[in-house]
């Protein structure tokens, strides 16, 4: 691994490994190769980070600061750019075909064919507001997420994001509105809220969800067949620590069980070098 420090360019990022131990291809050798630059300056106040190898696919910030869903990017090999400018604004986009990476001790990628490809921008068009949507699609990637009953059988989606979020020191509230379509099934819709607010030593969140069953983030799951809401509390000090939550959650096909979740955990500094504390689940299903 290497890295170079440039006053016109930006950083310059060289990251790889490779093992070769004869025999078949597929099994014996393994590679992993990433070239990276960062912060280069270009007009109108804009840097930029491109990425080019073994990377992961882009997603916008606002997708990134998600509290209850998780938007996965994916691992490909291929290359990607983001541009930062003024006043918050963000433009992304990459495409490659995606895989997974294996071992260890020397990591290795495996592709699954097809191609991924993702654009997303956003901006902040007034002080409290971010506003922001990003468009991922993946074509004939080899399914290992559950769609299909085979996984050397290959998937196509198409799933498109939305994005509000409002925002001040002590509050702030994001809205997310999902459509997509996978290949083998009727696809689906949903929309989800996140909100928090810090009261002194203590945080409230708290959001409302319900997402259709059959989506997907390009070639990978996301939680879905869902419709409920959440509140988590937390409160530090400098001796207590402690969480409280409660989720529920119910299966919009009915396929699955009504569930609510309660978790709980609290830790006490009793001195310096000790402190001392539990963690509890339950959950109920009906």
């Amino acid at each position: 691994e290497s890295q170079w420090d440039t006053a016109s360019y930006g950083a310059l990022s060289l990251s790889g490994a490779a093992q070769t131990t004869g025999g078949d291809s597929s099994t014996g050798n393994r590679i992993a190769l990433a070239v990276h630059q960062r912060d280069l300056p270009v007009a109108g106040g804009w840097r930029v980070n491109n990425g080019l190898g073994t990377i992961n696919s882009a997603n916008i910030d606002l997708l990134r600061n998600q509290q209850r869903f998780y938007l996965p990017t994916a691992p490909i090999l291929g290359l990607g750019s983001e541009w930062l400018g003024p006043g918050s604004a963000q433009i992304l986009g990459s495409v490659g075909e995606p895989g997974i990476f294996q071992g260890v001790r020397v990591p290795g990628f495996q592709t699954l064919g097809g191609s991924i490809a993702t654009l997303g921008a956003q901006w902040s068009p007034a002080a409290p507001w971010n506003l922001g949507g990003q468009l991922i699609s993946a074509h004939d990637v080899t399914a290992l997420n559950g769609f299909t009953s085979s996984t050397d059988a290959q998937q196509s989606s198409t799933t498109a994001l939305l994005a509000a979020a409002w925002h001040n020191p002590v509050a702030q509230a994001q809205l997310n509105l999902i459509d997509g379509s996978v290949s083998g099934t009727d696809g689906g819709s949903g929309a989800w809220l996140d909100s928090s607010l810090s009261s002194g030593k203590m945080l409230h969140s708290a959001g409302l969800f319900r997402v259709d069953p059959n989506l997907s983030w390009g070639n990978q799951p996301i939680v879905s067949d869902a419709q409920g809401g959440y509140y988590r509390n937390s409160y530090q000090s400098r001796r207590w620590q402690t969480e409280l939550g409660v989720d529920y959650l119910n299966s919009i096909s009915g396929r699955g069980a009504s569930n609510t979740y309660y978790s709980g955990s609290a830790r006490y500094q009793v001195s310096r070098d000790i402190g001392v504390g539990g963690v509890g689940n339950v959950r109920e299903s009906s």
